[in-house]
């Protein structure tokens, strides 16, 4: 139930800024309120790419440019990518 709480509660507390840096990639800064040595568990996102990226490789880095797992899904035929992130910048890319 902690586990539940503390994923509840940096939901609610962060915010998610997109920046666009060209027609192939773009920058997510996720930020989080809360105290990270209390507040440590990953968010998933969830992003739509656009119409262009779909059937290419899309490419997600941390900060550091290390890549970061992404997972590819499909809702109401619309083509949805996750991934589990703590608060910091991301690079998505095709």
């Amino acid at each position: 139930m902690a586990d539940i709480y503390k994923y509840q509660t940096e939901r609610a507390a962060t915010t998610l800024t997109l920046e666009r840096l060209a027609q192939d990639s773009a920058r997510l800064r996720l930020s989080c309120s809360t105290d990270s040595r209390l507040f440590d568990q990953p968010l998933t996102l969830e992003i739509k790419p656009p119409q262009s990226w779909i059937g290419k490789t899309i490419k997600v880095t941390d900060a550091d440019g290390n890549a970061m797992a992404l997972r590819r899904g499909d809702r109401s035929g619309e083509t949805l990518f996750y991934f589990e992130s703590s608060p910091d910048v991301h690079r998505i890319q095709t």
